[in-house]
């Protein structure tokens, strides 16, 4: 797996720990990494994220 996939992974499993532990980051943080994970073609982990975003 590349670093920049690695990378992405951590960041993605960090902050959804961190919202299933009730510490919700703000919604641009979400926002950004839900971005970062489309532009690597993660969509299944940006749609998972992205349910977090308030509406």
């Amino acid at each position: 797996m590349p670093q920049e996939d690695q990378d992405l992974a951590r960041e993605f499993n960090t902050m959804t720990m961190m919202i299933e532990e009730g510490h919700s980051p703000h919604p641009m943080e979400i926002w950004e990494l839900v971005c970062a994970l489309r532009e690597a073609e993660k969509f299944g982990w940006a749609n998972r994220l992205a349910d977090y975003l308030p509406d």
